[in-house]
């Protein structure tokens, strides 16, 4: 099931988007998620693949606003403290660093 989330996350899908084609599992699935999403909202939390994609989402509606950083000068260098499996929303041609990637070369 979290692989099933996570999966659609990855790719910058919400649960409300999704379409089943009349698949019954996939209808199940898509249920699980949104009350997933649900639960998650009630209580407050988010998981690691949400924070990625809000991240995302916050970048794609402002980019100048996450990029000042970059095209301030005020960093030549990014430090990574722990390296995960990449998913497709932070791996080379994608959403993330599409972005970083826009930053970075406007900062000279």
């Amino acid at each position: 099931m979290q692989y099933f989330i996570n999966k659609h996350k990855d790719e910058g899908r919400r649960a409300n988007g999704l379409k089943d084609n009349g698949d019954p599992t996939e209808k199940q699935l898509i249920r699980l998620y949104v009350e997933y999403e649900q639960a998650c909202a009630r209580a407050g939390v988010v998981d690691f693949a949400e924070l990625l994609l809000r991240a995302l989402r916050a970048c794609a509606r402002q980019p100048r606003s996450c990029c000042m950083h970059y095209t301030a000068g005020a960093s030549r260098h990014i430090l990574v403290d722990e390296f995960q499996t990449p998913t497709r929303s932070s791996t080379p041609g994608s959403g993330c660093s599409r972005l970083r990637g826009a930053c970075c070369s406007r900062s000279g």
